[in-house]
Formats: structure tokens, sequence, C-alpha cells
């Protein structure tokens, strides 16, 4: 975790000190090795939220670009069920930035519990992934609106692990110029069979997060 609660305050770790999860109210301790990004961790090795994976840079730096308040919040569905959002706006709005691998099931029950929900994944992990999206993007085809295409043959240009998402998926490829702009925006609109894409720039991305714009797109698609 990247916040932990001292006398109730959100607050990072620093060397020695101990908060308190904010999700299951157990002791943390903060971890500022030289290593692995600055974190806290359970006192007692337990997990309270088992969608939580571990962080890396990449994480953190995506993470940074929204307010601290919206960071790391507790989601609680109407059966009890919670689970801390990565960043989830003051409307609702979730983002979950995800670098490790996550299995169909999984992905399909975050999909659900969220609801109102956007990907964000590391393009980098596998090599192989930027380079079949590169391949594939040769026949991708052009729609009526600009820098926005039509793909034929999702099967080579997705990564399949998030091919069958029936959320928005925008993959960081980490500014590779052969692609064009650093964001590829994934989606499947209402009412058509095919998917499509849309490159946009990262900070035109947030603008439209923070401005609660983005709402109005996962409304119309």
């Amino acid at each position: 975790m990247k916040y932990a609660l001292i006398e109730g305050i959100k607050s990072l770790p620093q060397k020695g000190m101990v908060g308190l999860c904010p999700m299951c109210n157990a002791d943390v301790l903060a971890r500022c090795g030289n290593i692995k990004v600055h974190h806290w961790a359970h006192k007692n090795k337990i997990e309270c939220d088992n969608w939580w994976e571990t962080e890396t840079p990449w994480h953190r730096d995506w993470k940074n670009l929204f307010p601290v308040d919206w960071q790391e919040i507790i989601h609680k569905d109407i059966n009890g069920e919670k689970h801390i959002a990565d960043v989830k706006t003051p409307l609702g709005l979730v983002l979950e930035f995800q670098h490790s691998f996550l299995n169909q099931d999984e992905r399909s029950a975050r999909e659900s519990f969220y609801n109102q929900m956007i990907w964000i994944v590391d393009g980098t992990r596998r090599k192989s992934d930027i380079i079949k999206f590169e391949k594939g993007f040769k026949t991708f085809q052009k729609t009526t609106m600009p820098n926005v295409f039509y793909i034929p043959f999702p099967e080579e240009s997705i990564p399949k692990d998030w091919l069958f998402s029936k959320k928005i998926v925008i993959f960081d490829f980490n500014h590779y110029p052969s692609v064009g702009n650093p964001l590829a925006m994934v989606w499947k609109p209402k009412n058509t069979s095919m998917l499509q894409c849309m490159f946009i720039y990262k900070m035109a991305l947030i603008n439209l997060i923070t401005t609660d714009d983005f709402l109005k797109v996962l409304q119309e698609n």
C-alpha cells in the first residue's frame, strides 16, 4: 500500500513508522528499502485484499497523476464485499492499474464488482506484446473519427489475456514511437461486433478523467 492511516490521516511510509491499514484496521509497517518502492506492509503478514498486487514504480507514477484523496479508495458493494481501488474519482469512476498477469476469472470479477471502471495496463511487461501490437496495427482500419481505428483481427494485435475484457483497456506501451501516441485505448462500442482503438496522449486522458468527461465516454459505450 502507498498509504496508511496515522492518527486518522492518510500518510506515506517513512522509515520506522507504524500505521493502520484503512481496509482492515490492522497494524502496518513502513517498508523503506533501496530496492522496492516504499510501501506499507501488514505486520502479521496477512493480506486483507486478495486483489492487491505488489506495486512497481510504474504503478506509483500513474497514481501520482491523480489527487491523493482519489488514491487507494475502499470500494464496497451492496453485499458488503470490499476492495481497495487504485484510483476512484468523486463521481465513482474506478481506475485499476495492472502490471502483473491477471487471469480471466479475476479480471471478470473485478469488472463486475467495480462496474464503472477502466483498466490501464503496463504494455511493457512482456516484450512480445508491443511487437504483436505493432504488427497487428498494420491491419487496423480507419473510422470516420480522427485517430480512431477498427481492429478487424484483435487476436493478432491485442494481448490475449485482455482480448475479452468488457471494459475499456488502455495499454501503456511506454512511448514507443512506432505506435504513435503513447497510449492505446481499446474498447467495443455498443451495437458493434468489432473492437476499436484510439491513440491518446497521457495528459489528454488525465484531463478526461479529472473533469469527469470520461464518464460520458463510458455511458456512450
